[in-house]
């Protein structure tokens, strides 16, 4: 009788782990926000009043990816008003349980107070702290007087809970090619409701 062949031998499984993927393994996820305006406007100047029918509408589109620790994300948005359209800037988020960073358009309690129409462009760095995080901020920005100023600033924001957080801010703005310069304290509260929204802010 002939004399049985062995069973040929199986491959042992790999004991190198799988490499995880530099973005890491999490989905995309893609939304969309925006919002319309139809309205009526009249404005007055020391040269007469102007009327004007008009409809506004503005849509952010964004593409993130998340992880368990991590999310990645891009923010295009797109604004229309009275035949003429417009894009905003590209912006780019990275977030960990340790840090965030944002490359783009930077808004927040006291860009309204320079008079330069918030910042055009700029990087924050925020760090999460007990309740809130604290955020370092720089950016440029051109004035009513085409003039560009260098904006450098702090930000801690608090949450308070039950939709309401405090924030303080402080700033300080130079022009480029002149002497120009503004420092600002700003401290605001706010207050999110499903019946109201309210925001106090001083500066």
């Amino acid at each position: 009788m002939a004399a049985a062949t062995p069973a040929s031998p199986q491959p042992e499984a790999s004991s190198r782990p799988r490499r995880r993927p530099f973005l890491g393994a999490g989905s995309i996820d893609l939304s969309g926000s925006g919002s319309g305006n139809l309205g009526y406007h009249r404005t007055t100047t020391p040269d007469g009043a102007t009327q004007q029918r008009g409809f506004g509408s503005d849509l952010t589109l964004s593409v993130a990816r998340r992880t368990e620790q991590t999310s990645l994300s891009i923010t295009q948005s797109i604004a229309r008003n009275v035949g003429t359209t417009s894009l905003g800037q590209l912006a780019f988020g990275y977030r960990t349980p340790l840090y965030g960073l944002l490359y783009g358009s930077l808004a927040g309690p006291a860009d309204t107070q320079l008079g330069i129409g918030g910042f055009a462009r700029g990087v924050s760095l925020a760090i999460p702290r007990r309740n809130g995080e604290l955020d370092f901020f720089g950016a440029t920005a051109q004035g009513s007087d085409n003039q560009t100023f260098r904006v450098r600033g702090i930000r801690r924001t608090v949450d308070l809970h039950r939709g309401r957080f405090l924030s303080a801010t402080l700033v300080d703005a130079g022009g480029e090619l002149s002497s120009a310069r503004s420092r600002i304290a700003d401290l605001s509260f706010g207050e999110y409701a499903a019946s109201r929204t309210a925001r106090v802010e001083a500066a």
